[in-house]
């Protein structure tokens, strides 16, 4: 176990390298600091990776451990160089880490613009590769190991191809192209090409940090901010599409096939419902100039990428508690599975509801009527139907818990709800600002951010093998 997570955690140090180069390309006198850093972490994991004898056959049983004690260890490294670059505290600076890497966007960074570009970036990168899972992208490194590359299934995917580390290099590939068209579009109606980076890596990861205090509010009196906010929308869209369903439509070259799939379409759908429900509410109290924005926050929340609009201006005052409580609902469906959004997905959500039907309709027929039970035209199994109840029932307790801690710390009862949601879905979008959160609160969503990142699975098998042991 200890040699896998050091094989990625080797390759997670050399990522290091990247924030050090646009250091040294942008004159920061501090770049140096990075190699010291990629050192610190390279050194011993090459030597554990070096010394420790590989297994005859890989720990199956120790994925979902290895998968949870991984990430914890690279949110933990890379808080270094938010502690010696940023200014920012112990907890802080893990918080950070944490909210970047799980994809959920919440900043305590005060004073982004302050901030070296090196470490702006480098909240970019480690975001970006949350989004697609740590160990997936380090298939590149560890094409060879059979042990690591059962971890990519230990993040939630499914296969592509018959080969683990032929599905991680699929998706790593699908998910750079998406990135880089991403890059290209913001560039070509003018962006700056740092910020359209971060921006696209930001967008794809559903993560949804902006490298401005105040958020995308800073490119409001640019003549393409409309364009901008429809890139972003589409990107975001793009971000929470099941990497199969892409797989399959740039294989065939077909765009019909994402209205094949059924949690495409229905995804599709819950963010049209959205929109229009958060627009007719506010046109119907008066506030038809915050439709735009609301539009927009509501594609957010429903991708789970958490990009805002503004952060300094109380954005959600005076909305409503409707609207808020609708973006709270977009947020717990979230995206698809096997994709960087969070979120309990759409897939398992769809299923609830024909389970549901299902019962109605069964309730209504006779004893010995046999009525099918289907998805995508293949029969939806006993088991499959407890294990999503399951899911959502530790979701919901997880969402009651964290809500209750922060209504304890005086926050109002909806925003707690909002936030806590947001937190658990990856998502990021906050009616309060995360720079007051108190010091108890932020240590709660760490833990509410990893579970929601996780799915809870490797997290409770990490506590269930540290008890044993």
């Amino acid at each position: 176990m200890l040699r896998d997570v050091s094989i990625v955690l080797f390759w997670f140090g050399l990522l290091m390298l990247v924030p050090a180069v646009v250091g040294f390309i942008n004159g920061e006198p501090a770049w140096p600091a990075y190699l010291a850093f990629a050192a610190a972490v390279c050194a011993p994991s090459y030597i554990i990776k070096t010394h420790l004898k590989r297994p005859q056959e890989p720990f199956a049983r120790l994925t979902l451990v290895t998968t949870a004690l991984l990430w914890i260890i690279c949110c933990l490294v890379a808080a270094i160089p938010f502690f010696f670059l940023g200014g920012l505290g112990p907890l802080d600076s893990v918080f950070e880490s944490v909210s970047s890497i799980s994809t959920a966007g919440f900043s305590v960074m005060a004073d982004v613009e302050a901030a070296p570009a090196s470490l702006i970036f480098w909240r970019s990168l480690i975001a970006w590769l949350g989004g697609i899972g740590i160990t997936a992208v380090a298939f590149y490194g560890v094409m060879q190991s059979k042990t690591v590359s059962r971890l990519v299934l230990g993040e939630g995917y499914e296969r592509i191809k018959p080969s683990l580390a032929n599905t991680g290099r699929e998706i790593l590939k699908i998910y750079s192209f998406w990135t880089v068209v991403g890059i290209i579009a913001l560039a070509a109606i003018g962006m700056p090409i740092f910020d359209s980076f971060n921006l696209s890596m930001n967008a794809l990861s559903s993560t949804g940090m902006v490298n401005y205090s105040n958020a995308l509010a800073h490119y409001r009196s640019l003549p393409n901010f409309g364009a901008m906010s429809l890139i972003l929308s589409i990107l975001m869209i793009i971000a929470a599409i099941s990497f199969v369903v892409h797989y399959r439509v740039i294989k065939n070259r077909s765009l019909r096939l994402y209205l094949e799939s059924t949690e495409t379409k229905a995804f599709f759908a819950i963010i049209v419902v959205g929109m229009v429900v958060v627009t007719g509410v506010l046109v119907l109290n008066g506030q038809g100039e915050r439709a735009f924005d609301m539009s927009f926050e509501a594609v957010s929340s429903s991708t789970t990428t958490g990009f805002e609009l503004d952060r300094n201006v109380p954005m959600f005052s005076g909305i409503g508690e409707f609207v808020k409580g609708m973006l709270i609902i977009l947020a717990i469906i979230g995206g698809s599975q096997n994709c960087s959004a969070g979120g309990v997905k759409v897939k398992r959500f769809v299923i609830l509801l024909k389970v549901v039907w299902w019962r109605v309709k069964k309730n209504t027929l006779p004893e010995d009527a046999i009525l099918p039970l289907e998805y995508e035209g293949k029969p939806i199994r006993e088991g499959e139907v407890s294990s999503i109840a399951t899911f959502v029932f530790i979701y919901a307790v997880s969402l009651i818990i964290a809500t209750a801690v922060l209504v304890a710390f005086s926050i109002p009862t909806i925003d707690s709800m909002m936030v806590v949601t947001q937190a658990q879905a990856c998502a990021g979008v906050s009616s309060i600002p995360p720079t007051t959160f108190a010091a108890p609160v932020k240590v709660v969503l760490i833990f509410v951010m990893l579970f929601g990142r996780l799915e809870f699975w490797p997290l409770f098998a990490l506590g269930a093998y540290v008890i044993r042991r």
